[in-house]
């Protein structure tokens, strides 16, 4: 019976321990017709079942900075080795069901349980990645970005300087058509001019996110002047049991479940988005998102010896999973936070501060809280038959799938170099 859900071929997220698995292997030609639905291959693993006697078995790997050489990066900067730790275990054991005085499963009742444990802590600042608005900036002081270059001459022959900034207020329209304004005095915007979001947004990236790399000269890049680590935290749980019941010499009964649940916070939006270095989720305005995706798969299978050369294989089958992807700031109404009137948000809207003519700004803010449900159930019957060295397979399989989304991303306010009127 398939594991996956409608997210075919992908089932990553939702498979067994290897731990409980007692055979495996890799089809991709001459696949029969049970398994044609697909088209390049398939993953065929068959789980460990309990017998009369106890018997289990165990493993361990361990992976830690301190048996790691320290990386050229962080020995140029004189950091330490950063944290690279990555733990995985598993054990599993199986026998006859046994309950003292009541019932002995020996030759009739067979369980078999697993469990594994994996567990990921990266952390490492590589070189830097990220671009925010220079300490001056939020003060409206933009003299960085002005240049002496002349791109050209305005409608009263004046000259117009590359990064210059222009006084939406001054703007009119010249007899000849023509439309002209003028710049800011020393390109500076006065902070009486930023509406009142803007500053509750600026306030807070200014106690967040201000640039931390210097060049040689002691001066803050425009660009590339701040870090963001690449930051990996997973933890996965899985648990299965299998029960093995045999009815008669004719007939026997199994049935399996696994449970797998795996969180992690994801940096969603990669070097695009803004950091806190300070903060293990990368601030308020950060676009970190927690996972805790849980998969449950089920199946109930019977077996019928018909004949020493016939064989009946039925199985009942379920497969669970449900994935919330929300921002780590959703409990945050951060609309509310920034003053914005009539919005809802769960965590802080997306600001597009937008790509200027020689800076692009890592934009801030996410605003996500949604959830997919999928499941996937059917049944399928075999009959498999030889006579000779003749051997023939038929049968039927019936598959439900089922896909639920809930989406409800928190709006996002983009601005233009050319529009920010």
């Amino acid at each position: 019976a398939t594991v996956t859900t409608n997210r075919a071929g992908h089932f990553g997220e939702s498979y067994v321990s290897v731990e409980s698995l007692q055979e495996f292997k890799i089809m991709t030609s001459g696949i029969s017709a049970e398994f044609g639905r697909a088209q390049a291959g398939i993953f065929n693993f068959v789980t460990k079942s309990g017998a009369n006697e106890i018997h289990g078995s165990a493993y361990g790997a361990l992976r830690n900075e301190a048996l790691n050489a320290n990386t050229f990066v962080d020995n140029a900067r004189g950091n330490k080795r950063a944290p690279d730790r990555k733990q995985n275990y598993a054990g599993s054991f199986g026998g006859p069901v046994y309950i003292p005085k009541v019932y002995d499963g020996r030759n009739g009742t067979f369980f078999y349980l697993t469990y594994e444990r994996y567990r990921e802590r990266v952390f490492n600042y590589p070189a830097p990645n990220r671009t925010v608005p220079l300490p001056e900036i939020y003060e409206g002081d933009f003299t960085r970005l002005l240049q002496t270059t002349v791109a050209g001459t305005d409608g009263f022959g004046r000259n117009v300087y590359r990064g210059a900034i222009y006084d939406p207020l001054t703007f009119r329209q010249l007899p000849n058509g023509r439309w002209i304004g003028d710049m800011f005095p020393g390109n500076r915007i006065p902070v009486s001019r930023f509406s009142q979001v803007s500053q509750r947004l600026n306030a807070i990236a200014k106690a967040h996110y201000l640039p931390t790399i210097r060049d040689a000269s002691g001066q803050i890049p425009l660009e590339n002047n701040s870090v963001a680590p690449s930051v990996s935290r997973f933890d996965q749980h899985q648990f299965s049991v299998k029960a093995d019941h045999i009815l008669s010499k004719m007939h026997k009964l199994s049935a399996t479940y696994n449970y797998t649940v795996r969180h992690r916070p994801l940096q969603f939006g990669g070097p695009s988005t803004m950091w806190d270095p300070n903060d293990p989720v990368g601030g308020p305005l950060s676009t970190t998102r927690a996972q805790r995706y849980k998969a449950q798969v089920a199946r109930l299978a019977h077996d019928w010896t018909i004949s020493p050369r016939m064989l009946n294989h039925f199985v009942v089958f379920g497969n669970r999973a449900g994935n919330p992807w929300a921002s780590v700031h959703k409990e945050v109404d951060g609309a509310k936070e920034l003053g914005i009137k009539g919005l809802t948000a769960r965590g802080y809207p997306t600001i597009g501060w937008g790509g200027g003519p020689f800076v692009t700004l890592n934009q801030p803010g996410d605003a996500t809280d949604e959830y997919e449900g999928f499941t996937h159930w059917g049944f399928l019957n075999t009959v498999s038959f030889f006579r000779g060295r003749h051997f023939m397979k038929t049968g039927f399989d019936h598959r439900r799938n089922l896909a639920n989304n809930r989406s409800t991303p928190g709006g996002s306010f983009s601005f233009a170099a050319r529009a920010t009127a």
